[in-house]
């Protein structure tokens, strides 16, 4: 039956079933690809939806304009093959004439009947839900989007779309809504809403937990969420972001140098299996299913459909993805309640801040506040080592990035908005290093940082300067927040020897420059420093840019062929700067100590880690156990060096917690390594003491093997 014949609903029924057993054949057979089987079988819902309001309209004196838009699914082009389709309804002219459009049409669709339904319509994304009206104006929804809508409603519009009605209602209304979808700025609480919604959809599933391939774990909607947020992220900066669908959305991820290649291909790969195995679920029932079924015989004749040579293989296949999935979304919503708790703390306290002077000394009191508040539970067992660690380091990200939000307010208002040469605005990222880089900060921890901009250009201000100068200035500003001392004391020291060229090199350096100079210029120990860098604060664009070239300037070049005794040197001068005095020792730089442990991991991510991915960690003790897994390093060393590890942290922490100093040298005869030794279920200090001299010779043996035999 010709589409443009489809006179009747019943004609529209038996189309659609038709059509339907088709596409299914073709996924089936997998005679095409499953995002372009999705992008024919929504262009086929458009037509049918265009067709079924003509029938209609025409049906009604005098209608007035009226416009469907698609969401969901059906709004990104990639519609379930038995999936509702997500409509809003916008009209001009009369109401009630309207509201009768839109129920005869909303019936027309969903009415089952001996022929079967054209699609279920689910109008519960409008404005209020079930109880709003089933029709809007343009400018009802616009005041709704601008002023009482929540965060998820804003995130629905991402899949906006025009499909059939007056089209310049349509364009109208998504140009008007998209400066409420796509701000300059995505806040760490709307970020926490998103999340929060996730959440909230993932208990609804809870019965069927991991059978669940929509809701569940690691499932589509999660999938959805991680593209979504990244758009949302970025999008108002880079428009072609502004796609409805998710294979778009990350193609175009990965050529703004958003997402790496390895996440853009596993997401793709998810994606594509977790649809197609949704598909050929609801295709063969008609019905809106989205579990994989109990009985094992049902899951053999699934897997066998979608080309698995059994169900334990398809099982095992969605499993692997999805735990990719659940890896992605933690990693870009940063799954510590306690960072955005901080951080909203944060936010609550500089609303309290009335001057500049006040934002000043607003600062080293928050982090005196919030430090006081992890070592009180520190002190009383109730948090581990690694989440003291983490907490420090999320108080030290926040105080970052606010004292980067203060300094380009600052410069900004005196020279406009940094612009590259294309007119793009131009942005600044941080990346930390050292501890604040492994999330391994403790008490009195210096801040190691580098300042790095997306690019030249000049501001567009009145007053015009070189972005080079902007960032310069704004990057000043920065520091003094964080450095001024105030009656509160200062928030943090900074160290910035670890930028290009170290004291002698400049404050801040565009991308380009401080690739150039990692790959032409850079010793050994700097590209050995990347190890613990990270991005913490500034532009989310140009941060995940930047993890992504951090991961190129270590991992995908060649090694010099003496890097380990390249290595082996740079510990044997460290060890002879920090000569500690007669009776103390130096936990981190002396010989066995943590430094030795660093050195290992270092040179076996440095020379292991080109090919095997899953060494590229950040944080020591994980990136010790992913080296045992592999087998790089021993059962037993591993359990040496982790002990050892373990316990140089936990010493260090709570010698920076009694003295309030950030070096690394303790005095085994002073009467507060008594009481470090009691805080630490130690029977006495000569107890710690021998324990600690037998774990440093443990690991200087160690370090030897394996780089001082090479």
């Amino acid at each position: 039956m010709n589409i443009d014949q489809l006179n009747s609903a019943k004609e529209l029924r038996l189309y659609r079933k038709n059509a339907l057993a088709r596409t299914l054949e073709r996924e089936i057979s997998q005679e095409a690809p499953t995002e372009m089987l999705m992008f024919e079988w929504s262009k086929k819902a458009d037509i049918l939806i265009d067709k079924a309001l003509k029938l209609v309209i025409a049906e009604i004196d005098s209608p007035p304009e009226f416009t469907i838009i698609a969401l969901g699914k059906l709004g990104g082009l990639e519609l379930n093959y038995s999936s509702d389709v997500d409509l809003i309804y916008i009209f001009e002219g009369d109401f009630e004439k309207a509201s009768k459009i839109a129920h005869r049409f909303t019936k027309l669709l969903s009415e089952v009947t001996e022929d079967g339904f054209v699609f279920r319509v689910d109008n519960n994304l409008r404005p209020r839900g079930k109880d709003g009206h089933l029709v809007n104006t343009i400018d009802a929804l616009e005041r709704y989007y601008e002023i009482e809508a929540h965060e998820w409603e804003r995130q629905a519009l991402i899949r906006a779309r025009f499909v059939a009605g007056n089209r310049a209602i349509g364009d109208g209304f998504i140009n008007r809504v998209r400066p409420y979808v796509y701000r300059r700025s995505l806040d760490v609480g709307a970020l926490k809403k998103i999340r929060a919604s996730k959440l909230a959809l993932e208990r609804t599933a809870e019965d069927e937990g991991w059978r669940n391939i929509k809701l569940g774990p690691g499932g589509i909607r999660e999938l959805e969420f991680i593209v979504q947020a990244m758009q949302l992220l970025n999008g108002g900066k880079f428009e072609e972001l502004r796609t409805t669908n998710t294979f778009e959305a990350l193609a175009l991820l990965l050529k703004h140098k958003l997402i790496s290649k390895n996440k853009h291909d596993d997401l793709i790969d998810a994606y594509r299996l977790l649809r197609r195995t949704e598909n050929v679920l609801q295709g063969l029932q008609d019905r809106q299913i989205h579990v994989i079924p109990k009985a094992k015989d049902e899951v053999e004749a699934l897997a066998k459909i979608l080309s698995f040579s059994s169900g334990a293989e398809l099982v095992d296949k969605l499993d692997t993805y999805r735990k990719l999935v659940q890896r992605y979304f933690s990693e870009l919503f940063e799954t510590s309640y306690e960072k955005l708790e901080i951080a909203d703390e944060f936010q609550a306290n500089l609303e309290t801040c009335h001057n500049w002077e006040e934002i000043i000394d607003s600062i080293p009191w928050f982090k005196n506040h919030i430090s006081k508040r992890i070592q009180e539970l520190d002190m009383a067992d109730k948090l581990s080592l690694d989440d003291v660690s983490e907490r420090l380091t999320f108080l030290a990200e926040t105080i970052v990035q606010e004292a980067l939000n203060a300094g380009m307010h600052k410069i900004s208002k005196a020279y406009g908005t940094p612009r590259t040469a294309e007119g793009i605005s131009a942005g600044i990222a941080v990346l930390g290093m050292g501890k604040l880089g492994t999330f391994e900060m403790d008490y009195g921890s210096d801040l190691d940082l580098i300042f790095i901009y997306s690019g030249d250009g000049e501001t567009d201000g009145a007053k015009k300067i070189t972005n080079h100068e902007f960032f310069t200035r704004v990057a000043q500003t920065a520091l003094s927040v964080i450095t001024l001392p105030t009656r509160y004391g200062r928030a943090y020291n900074i160290d910035m020897e670890l930028r290009p060229s170290g004291n002698q090199g400049v404050l801040v350096s565009s991308v380009e420059a401080f690739e150039r100079y990692h790959l032409r210029e850079a010793s050994l120990w700097e590209r050995q420093a990347l190890l613990r860098s990270r991005p913490v604060a500034g532009d989310a664009g140009l941060k995940s840019g930047l993890a992504i070239l951090l991961e190129q300037l270590i991992f995908e070049r060649p090694l010099p062929h003496d890097t380990a005794e390249q290595i082996l040197a740079l510990r044997k001068r460290s060890i002879e700067a920090h000569k500690p005095l007669s009776g103390k020792i130096d936990i981190k730089f002396s010989a066995g100590g943590l430094a030795d442990i660093e050195s290992i991991v270092h040179f076996l991510q440095l020379t292991h880690g080109v090919k095997d991915k899953k060494l590229r960690l950040k944080k020591l003790a994980a990136a010790l156990h992913q080296l045992q897994i592999a087998k790089f390093i021993s059962d037993d060393e591993f359990i040496a060096l982790n002990r050892a590890g373990g316990l140089y942290r936990q010493l260090i922490s709570r010698s920076r917690l009694f003295k309030a100093s950030s070096l690394s040298m303790i005095d085994c005869s002073d009467e507060q390594f008594e009481g470090i030794a009691t805080s630490l279920k130690f029977k006495d200090k000569a107890t710690l003491k021998n324990e600690l001299q037998h774990l440093m010779k443990e690991t200087r043996n160690i370090f030897l093997k394996y780089l001082a035999t090479r």
